[in-house]
């Protein structure tokens, strides 16, 4: 970091022959003068200029101007219009006043060796003319003569001594004013200041010596280091000085801890991420939209690098960052090399009514007394700044500013919200705008239901191949007469499978055949195929009935059931089974012949009960003795509960015998009383089974799988057994079956005889392609699957027309779903977003009419704002700076001034415009400033504007690296070959080396050139066509060509060409006699210049012609930043006398020359008139080192194909984020009269070679404009304004109603045509 401050000191501070300032060996014509020439020119000593410089002077006259007596007189003359012009240039270019006497000369050698000849003091003079047509100098009114502060600074520096500040600062038209005294005085200031310098005795004779030309050898040969001395010599010339101020910020740099790098010069504030609502902005200019870009990125605390092509309205954007800045209280400094962009800048500042508020400062001596004017000014001002902001009608302004802010606010978020919309292809992976144009609504289309959501812009570009390839195949093998459209998936099938199917095919009907005999004969009942499922459900009943069966003695038992009452006989053998289960069961324990006896007993016993005769009778009786033994076999007693027992189990055994009777009659089961209870209970289990496996075979009749009738006749077990086989048999077969066939063809198969011949003919034949297709439909998902389905489902005759249909349907399904999401799309067809774009309009031409005074009200608020007052009310605040301001004499230098009061000073003038040495010599190096702009900054050296550039928190470089290059046609630049090894030190000028470490913005709409053939060369050569320009449609169809081409027979000689000149002057003066007075004149080179000045002024007083100041001649190096209606470029370059031309193109051939080049064309708004001696034909630039001659062939070329009527403008297409159809092509191929010819309109009408009108649509131009403003607001009115009828068409009207708007844009046409 340190080095490479060092290094750009070194480059300040260059003391090579080039340095004016410091070392001035020999004199040239277009600079100097050596005053000595003029002695007695006018009949007085030369030194006697110098004692009227001393004595203060106003005006001496140097030389009449001319003088035909006296041949001395017409050099001297043409010296001085020369130096005159020269000076007046660098006065136009660089805002510096660098015109001076320097006497005496300091003649000798610094410390270290440095060798110096330069004057001592400077005296600040400007040439004129008088009326007496003399030459005079006047001297400065504005600037008191100093010592060389350049010389100075060098002997601080390179001597290692003290910097002499009092010198440095002194008036030297306070010392005395006979020159005797004023140099005896001048002796003993250098004797107190230590400077070493030898005053001799020549120093003190009143004679100047004649200025010897050296060369730099010869000079040194006798000097020695340390030694220096007066010599009397003066000269008139330009003595550079503003770099000298430079150095000292560069010293304190370099004493600088906190800066270690080179991104510590940019560092910036921390950056705001919102979006500045536009009732923050506050902006007096007309802004487009990529200005508003660049100026939103510096609001939110960046520092940038704008590069502004021609004509781009790059000095619009400062203004507007000026008008923004201040308004919010902050603070800005302008700063440029150039005098005219300053000067621009305030222009337009004051217009507006900024100008007090804008301080410009051009040179720190000549400026002071108007800054300290404006100060006074605005201080007087405070009273009534005050009472304009307190009227009502500023108050109302405030209101309405901020309800218009809120409704842009308000407009641009719906549209900003639409474009995201339409553009935005997060939703599915395309854009709403996409889908618009690749859907139909009138096409065929079906619900997808939310399969859709599958399928996003990926997976369809992955999907689409597959579908197409499965429709392709489905078309064919999913008819309803293909014998394997019912078929199992092939996917992974080979050879042997296709071995198994044709044996499956081949032999299914025969076992099927043989299967349904077998099954017929065992069942009793035909049999089907599809009659399968119902025996393989009657197998359980089978095996049940199996399992019954192997119990014994039940199929006896079922074999007596067959004939017998089921129902009945089941109802007696549960009831049996009931008296069975209750404890005691019935026994045979009394004997059946004594039953009826005793039951008899029991009578006689239940009658004694209730009389007392029977009782006595009874205690003797017989019935008594065998009750009482029958109630002994249970252990029961002789009373009624025994009675009562003995009763029950009698009638128990009863009702038990008699069931067994029943039932031993119906099925012979030998069931007998006297068995034991478990036996009976085994007994009735076996009935039962028997019972249960009857029943089944009910079912199995029932469900004709066995009939009845074969029951009696066959071995019902081993019958059974054969059932179940036969069945397991078909099972498996039909198994295998289904393996390799569906159900669909088995039946297929076994219905129809001439299905197996034709299925096994399709297999040969279609195999593999079935294999390949279900191993496609195999690698379906589900959606993909259903999707396919869908189609299928539908007519369709091809893959192509199903792929459409798809497409289509999911276009629409997404753009639902998209509109769902973002209802702003809709606009587009109902009208709102047209109302949005004429409410945005006319809200922006509101602000901007309410901007001034807003701006205007916050400057003067700022002015008063933070005013102090003593106990007595009376102001405190500006009250010393005022006095400083309001002194007549003993002023303060500006630096000073600023010093002491900055901050009064920045509230009264917040900003400030100055080069970047009035920057150093005028400001403190510290951030003073928030934002720093500079303007034309690649004509800025880098070491020239990084000091003023740290004077601010921000920094805003604007400039355009395809212009001129930084140039100082007064200095010499120090270089090192090292210095290309450092890409800082390679970077030639500020906007370059900013390039490094900021981030770039372009402006790209271009306002000069009335024609676009006056910028399309410069736009595709040098801006890679991002220019946008829209013409005046009436220009545009009733103009000439734009460009015209002249060739006159010219000779080159002595640098020049004079048969060119005098074209180039004729032209001149016969457009200022048509009333065309903005012209401007640009040679390619100096020497040409001179010769077309020198012309044009001869001619003029010939003619007696006041030439006005618009008219302008030039060359390459000085023309950038005019602008002229017409301009006249004299080429020069022609053949010598001896017929040769000499391919030397001058500083057109070194680096960067094209850049020159792009100045000279694009400085023309209406015409541009090229004079040139050769066709392009005859430039052979094939080996030139640079591509300056190679580009200038290019433009002799193209002007010459412009000057013939041959220029085609040409669209600039811009890209799209994916390939995507243009509703442009939709609209030409539906009406062909609409074609894409201009790069402003995505359509335009034209007829015979005139256009017509144009068509704006939301394709490649709406998608590339920088902002919705721009598209909405900007190029709307810009058509309008320049008279271009114009129509917008969205992709979603032509969507929704083609029909309407194609009728419409041929209405458009025809009522344009």
């Amino acid at each position: 970091m340190k080095n490479i401050l060092k290094n750009y000191r070194r480059r300040l501070l260059n003391l090579s022959s080039g340095n004016k300032a410091l070392l001035l060996l020999r004199l040239q014509k277009e600079l100097h003068l050596d005053v000595e020439s003029l002695d007695f020119i006018v009949g007085q000593p030369a030194f006697s200029i110098v004692e009227k410089l001393i004595s203060g002077a106003k005006k001496i006259v140097l030389s009449p101007v001319t003088d035909s007596r006296y041949e001395p007189v017409a050099a001297i003359s043409k010296r001085l219009r020369y130096i005159k012009r020269r000076s007046d240039m660098l006065l136009e270019e660089r805002g510096s006043e660098e015109l001076y006497i320097g006497w005496p000369f300091v003649h000798g050698m610094f410390a270290d060796g440095t060798v110096v000849r330069c004057p001592l003091f400077l005296y600040p003079v400007a040439l004129q003319v008088n009326a007496a047509q003399e030459w005079d100098v006047v001297q400065s009114t504005s600037q008191p003569p100093r010592f060389n502060q350049s010389f100075l600074l060098a002997y601080a520096h390179y001597n290692g001594a003290p910097l002499p500040e009092n010198l440095l600062e002194l008036d030297v038209s306070t010392l005395p004013t006979h020159a005797l005294e004023f140099r005896t005085q001048v002796y003993e200031l250098l004797k107190s200041e230590q400077l070493a310098i030898h005053a001799g005795r020549d120093f003190f004779a009143d004679k100047l010596k004649s200025f010897r030309d050296y060369k730099k050898a010869d000079y040194e040969t006798d000097l020695k280091p340390g030694q220096l001395y007066l010599e009397q010599e003066a000269v008139l010339g330009i003595y550079p000085q503003a770099a000298s101020y430079l150095l000292a910020d560069y010293d304190a740099l370099l004493e600088r801890e906190d800066l270690q790098t080179m991104e510590d010069l940019f560092v910036t504030p921390e950056i705001l991420t919102q979006a500045t609502q536009a009732q923050h902005t506050f902006t007096v200019f007309k802004m487009d939209a990529s200005q508003e870009a660049a100026l939103q990125q510096v609001k939110q605390g960046k520092s940038i690098v704008v590069q502004g092509p021609p004509g781009t309205g790059k000095s619009q954007l400062i203004c507007n960052l000026v008008s923004d800045f201040t308004a919010r209280g902050k603070k800005v400094l302008v700063v440029s090399q150039k005098r005219a962009a300053l000067d621009v800048v305030h222009k337009r500042l004051s217009e507006e009514g900024l100008g007090a508020f804008a301080a410009l400062v051009h040179d720190i001596n000549a400026d002071r007394k108007n800054i300290f004017q404006q100060l006074q000014l605005q201080i007087d001002q405070l009273p009534e700044y005050k009472k304009q902001n307190l009227a009502l009608n500023s108050i109302y302004t405030d209101r309405t500013f901020l309800e218009v802010s809120r409704g842009i606010n308000r407009c641009i978020e719906k549209l900003e919200q639409f474009k995201s919309a339409l553009f935005d292809t997060s939703v599915c992976g395309w854009s709403a705008k996409e889908l618009y144009l690749r859907s139909n609504l009138q096409a065929p289309h079906i619900s997808l239901s939310s399969n859709y959501k599958f399928f996003n812009a990926t997976i369809v570009a992955e999907f689409l191949p597959r579908l197409r390839q499965f429709l392709q195949q489905a078309i064919v093998y999913d008819r309803q007469d293909f014998t394997w459209k019912n078929r199992h998936s092939f996917k992974n099938y080979g050879w042997p499978h296709r071995q198994e199917l044709e044996q499956t095919i081949n032999q299914l009907p025969q076992q099927f055949e043989a299967i349904q005999q077998s099954i017929s004969n065992l069942s009793g009942f035909g049999f089907e195929l599809d009659e399968l499922e119902k025996y393989k459900q009657a197998l359980p009943t089978i095996t049940e009935i199996q399992t019954l069966l192997a119990e014994e003695n039940v199929a006896g038992v079922l074999q007596h059931l067959l004939k017998s009452n089921v129902q009945e006989l089941t109802q007696q053998v549960q009831q049996l089974k009931e008296l069975y289960l209750v404890c005691p069961a019935p026994d045979a324990a009394l004997a059946a012949t004594e039953i009826l006896t005793i039951k008899q007993a029991i009578a006689r016993f239940e009658e004694q009960q209730n009389n007392l005769l029977r009782t006595i009778g009874w205690v003797f009786s017989s019935d008594k003795k065998v009750l009482k033994q029958a109630l002994a076999n249970y252990k029961l007693e002789l009373n009624e509960s025994g009675v009562g027992e003995l009763q029950r189990r009698i009638s128990l055994r009863e009702q038990a015998e008699n069931l067994m009777q029943a039932i031993n009659q119906t099925i012979v089961a030998n069931l007998k009383i006297e068995a034991n209870p478990n036996q009976v209970l085994q007994q009735i289990t076996i009935i039962e089974k028997a019972l249960q496996a009857q029943k089944l075979l009910k079912k199995l009749h029932r469900e004709k799988v066995l009939h009845e009738k074969l029951l009696p006749t066959i071995d019902l077990a081993q019958h059974l057994q054969s059932i179940t086989q036969t069945i397991a048999e078909l099972q498996a077969n039909h198994s295998h079956w289904l393996k390799w066939i569906t159900e669909i063809q088995v039946k297929q198969l076994l219905a129809d005889s001439n299905y197996k011949a034709a299925s096994l003919r399709d297999l040969q034949e279609h195999f593999e392609q079935l294999v390949a297709h279900d191993a496609l439909v195999s690698s379906f998902t589900d959606a993909e699957r259903e999707v396919a389905q869908q189609l299928l489902s539908q007519t369709i005759a091809c893959a192509t027309e199903g792929e459409q249909f798809f497409l289509n349907s999911l276009y629409l399904a997404w753009l639902q779903e998209i509109e769902n999401q973002h209802p702003e799309l809709r606009m587009a067809s109902s009208g709102e977003l047209e109302n949005l774009e004429l409410e945005l309009q006319h809200l922006l031409n509101e602000k901007q009419r309410l901007s001034q005074e807003i701006v205007l009200s916050k400057l003067r608020e700022q002015t008063y704002d933070d005013m102090e007052f003593n106990r007595l009310g009376n102001a405190v605040t500006y009250r010393r700076l005022q006095a400083q301001v309001s002194k007549k004499r003993s002023l303060y230098p500006i630096r000073k001034l600023f010093s002491l009061f900055s901050d009064e000073i920045l509230n009264l003038v917040p900003c400030w415009l100055a080069s970047p040495e009035t920057v150093s010599a005028v400001l403190p190096l510290e951030r003073c400033f928030d934002v720093v702009i500079f303007d034309e900054a690649s004509q800025c050296f880098a070491e020239t504007g990084i000091p003023a550039m740290l004077r601010g928190a921000q920094v805003v470089v604007a400039g355009d690296e395809q212009q001129l290059r930084p140039s100082d046609l007064y200095r010499a630049r120090w270089s090192d070959a090292a210095d290309e090894e450092v890409e800082e030190l390679s970077a030639e000028s500020l906007l370059q080396l900013c390039g490094l470490y900021l981030p770039q913005t372009m402006l790209t709409q271009h306002y000069r050139s009335h024609f676009p053939e006056l910028i399309e060369f410069s736009n595709q050569y040098f801006y890679r066509s991002k220019l946008e320009l829209i013409p005046d449609l009436q220009e545009l169809n009733a103009s000439k060509p734009a460009i015209e081409y002249l060739q006159v027979k010219g000779l080159w000689e002595q640098n020049s060409n004079l048969p060119e000149a005098e074209k180039v002057v004729e032209l001149v003066l016969d457009l200022l006699q048509k009333g065309q007075q903005d012209v401007g004149v640009i040679t390619f080179n100096y020497n040409q210049q001179m010769l077309v000045q020198d012309l044009l002024e001869e001619r003029a007083q010939e003619q007696t012609i006041v030439l006005p100041p618009t008219v302008l001649v030039k060359n390459i190096e000085n023309m950038q930043g005019d602008e002229k209606d017409v301009i006249i470029l004299s080429v020069g370059y022609a053949p010598d006398e001896k017929g040769r031309f000499a391919m030397q193109f001058g500083s057109l051939n070194q680096a960067g020359g094209e850049n020159r080049l792009n100045v000279a064309v694009t400085r023309a708004k209406r015409k541009i008139i090229v004079v040139a001696s050769i066709i392009p034909e005859q430039l052979h630039v094939e080996y030139t080192q640079h591509h300056g001659p190679k580009l200038l062939k290019q433009y002799l070329h193209y002007a010459r194909q412009v000057s013939q009527g041959n220029f085609t403008y040409q669209p600039n297409l811009q890209p799209m984020p994916t390939q995507i159809p243009l509703l442009k092509e939709k609209l030409a191929g539906a009406i062909p009269e609409l074609q894409p010819r201009v790069s402003f309109a995505d359509l335009t009408l034209s007829t015979n070679h005139n256009y017509k009108a144009a068509v704006l649509t939301d394709d490649d131009l709406y998608y590339s404009h920088v902002s919705v403003r721009h598209s909405h607001a900007d190029v709307p009115q810009l058509l309008q304004q320049r008279h271009w009828p114009y129509k917008k068409v969205y992709s979603r009207q032509f969507w929704a109603e083609q029909g309407k708007v194609i009728a419409g844009l041929q209405q458009f046409s025809s009522d344009a045509s």
